[in-house]
């Protein structure tokens, strides 16, 4: 999904910041880089807050806290722990402080925050406050980086296991747009969901012809360089008039598999569209892509949608 579609706002001559709230989910999901996480660094640090967060917080050093050390050592010369520790006795308990918002560019990167960040993984947050600014991306701290400095397979294995429970409680999330009917979703498409995929968020939202158009080739959308791909898409599923739009979650593992090869992602999202349709005889498009889902959300966002529209449903 898009953090709030800023970037095409955004110039050299635009004011440097907009403040805003973004999903977590969506900024954590912005940190991978052509199917690498880039940023192990706030794994590091969100393993060391929920120590620190706990209701008995470590009274010794312990394992975590000394791999953090050897980080901030390696790659900023300075131990930086204390300052972590009173930042987060600051926020236990009350969260974090909107009036320090997390730095990002246009397209999602972290331009600083990286504690606040790990935090709010800790804490397991919704939203977090954000300013959106120019400026270069900050250098990329993949696993890689840590395996090449020494840091020990526990280590690795730990930030590996907290990068899943990142995912899957914040989710990887796509959009499903079928014509609305009687029962609500839930009734239906629960009992059709895959391992490792939820219901996030219903919404139901009248469109005209024009712009059922529209959003159905936005999530249809293939970019040039695959163009004989066009021969999977199935026929033209939406008319116009009532329409549900569903955010369906997918769990680390699954976002894993649909993300390796763009024929593993498709082939997934095609064969959950017409186990749909063969199972309820419902018409249904599901975004394959981030940028299908991305592009789709911020067409809805124009006729009242927003990150909180609709109920929850797991």
């Amino acid at each position: 999904m898009s953090l709030i579609g800023a970037a095409p706002w955004l110039s050299a001559t635009l004011g440097p910041v907009i403040d805003t709230r973004v999903p977590l989910g969506a900024l954590v999901h912005e940190q991978w880089r052509g199917g690498v996480f880039s940023r192990y660094d706030i794994l590091l640090r969100s393993l060391v807050a929920r120590q620190l967060l706990s209701d008995s917080p470590p009274k010794r050093k312990t394992a975590e806290m000394g791999w953090y050390q050897t980080m901030q050592q390696k790659r900023a010369g300075k131990d930086t722990l204390p300052a972590f520790k009173q930042l987060a006795g600051r926020v236990h308990g009350i969260g974090l402080d909107p009036a320090y918002p997390i730095g990002i560019s246009p397209r999602g990167s972290l331009l600083d925050g990286a504690h606040r960040t790990a935090l709010a993984i800790a804490f397991g947050e919704e939203t977090v406050a954000v300013d959106i600014r120019l400026g270069k991306r900050l250098r990329s701290f993949e696993r890689r980086w840590f395996a090449e400095r020494g840091f020990p397979d526990r280590a690795l294995a730990a930030m590996d296991d907290e990068l899943d429970r990142a995912m899957a409680e914040s989710g990887v999330e796509c959009v499903l747009v079928t014509p609305a009917g009687k029962g609500t979703a839930k009734s239906w498409l629960a009992p059709l969901l895959p391992a490792g995929v939820k219901v996030r968020r219903e919404w139901t939202v009248s469109l005209s012809e024009a712009d059922t158009v529209a959003l159905e080739g936005i999530l249809r959308w293939v970019p040039w360089h695959r163009k004989s791909d066009q021969a999977k898409q199935p026929a033209r599923q939406l008319r116009k008039g009532a329409l549900e739009v569903i955010r369906l979650r997918l769990t680390h593992r699954d976002f894993e598999r649909i993300r390796k090869t763009s024929t593993a992602r498709d082939n997934v999202a095609i064969e959950f569209e017409n186990s749909i349709r063969q199972e309820t005889g419902r018409s249904v498009v599901i975004g394959q892509t981030y940028q299908q889902n991305r592009d789709a959300l911020n067409f809805l966002r124009a006729h009242g949608w927003n990150h909180l529209a609709g109920e929850p449903w797991l």
